[in-house]
């Protein structure tokens, strides 16, 4: 005979193990490769019951209470990301984790399959996420990209004559033109998202999740915005995360601006994580380049479908 519900979250609690332990089994899980779910999945089912959702458009939060407990937990972010010249909405998962007391005892397991149902019956097409190896192709997730890592010489940077644009740091006056030449540079590209400024924050996270992003905004004569760039605020790293432009003139300044951070911590490239389509790349590859493409097994980039024929009807 079955076990009840309360029956089996018995069983796990006799099951569950010290915090170390779960640690020591983590760094093990991690050294083997998940295969992609092949089986057949329902994501039409009811969500758990013990999921509570939390929070407003565009950030939802997505939480296993049990025993009046919240032991385990989500975000989901709502996106608009362009399929050419279409958009379909993507759900971006962010924060996955179960509390240290609470590993291995079947709950985030049970978060995942509840936002993937929670999604689909609120209207996403896809959902994507930058997660960690060996955890997400059991719920259906593949990768979205290979790792493409581009770098140039700082030498070969300073050689270039500046145009004399003024570089500031980021602030809110100048979000609406930030935001207008990112979306006349990526218009008709597959992949960017759509940014709002209503409910966009900006450049918060760089390449890794502790660090940051910083944004630098070039003024022309007259103090209007004409280009800008983010890099990876990471210590000992010069690395430019996302470039935009009114014009191409204000290029050598953002090069140059990037081989001033590369010197300060003595490096000897600049690396460019952008698209090898980015108008950027096409300006800085004259200069000579590196590239490295990397094509993970699984971690990092990775997407699903959850809507599938409107997604495919709004990507054709």
């Amino acid at each position: 005979m079955a076990r009840s519900r309360g029956e089996s979250r018995a069983a796990r609690r006799r099951r569950s193990i010290a915090p170390e332990q779960a640690d020591a089994r983590i760094d093990g899980i991690r050294r083997h490769w998940v295969p992609s779910r092949t089986a057949h999945e329902n994501l039409d089912r009811p969500v758990d019951p013990d999921l509570r959702v939390t929070g407003d458009f565009p950030y939802r939060k997505l939480s296993l209470v049990v025993g009046g407990e919240e032991v385990s937990s989500l975000g989901v972010v709502d996106f608009q990301q362009q399929i050419g010249s279409q958009a379909v909405r993507m759900g971006g998962l962010a924060g996955v984790g179960t509390h240290r007391d609470h590993r291995f005892q079947g709950y985030s397991g049970r978060v995942m399959e509840s936002a993937l149902r929670w999604m689909r019956a609120e209207g996403y097409d896809t959902s994507m996420l930058y997660g960690i190896p060996c955890f997400y192709p059991r719920f259906g997730y593949t990768q979205a990209f290979p790792h493409v890592e581009l770098s140039v010489a700082v030498r070969d940077a300073e050689k270039l004559a500046p145009r004399g644009y003024r570089l500031v740091g980021f602030a809110r006056r100048h979000l609406r033109a930030v935001l207008r030449m990112y979306h006349d540079n990526n218009a008709g590209r597959t992949g960017p998202t759509r940014r709002e400024a209503k409910h966009w924050r900006p450049f918060r996270k760089g390449v890794h999740f502790g660090s940051k992003a910083v944004c630098k905004v070039a003024l022309d004569a007259r103090g209007r915005p004409v280009g800008y760039f983010v890099y990876d605020s990471e210590h000992l790293t010069a690395t430019i995360i996302e470039a935009g432009f009114a014009t191409t003139k204000v290029f050598p300044d953002i090069l140059r601006a990037a081989a001033r951070l590369a010197v300060k911590y003595r490096l000897e490239r600049i690396k460019l994580l952008l698209p090898e389509d980015d108008a950027f790349v096409a300006f800085c590859l004259p200069l000579g380049m590196r590239k490295e493409v990397s094509y993970r097994r699984d971690g990092g980039a990775q997407v699903r479908l959850v809507n599938i024929p409107p997604a495919l009807s709004l990507a054709s």
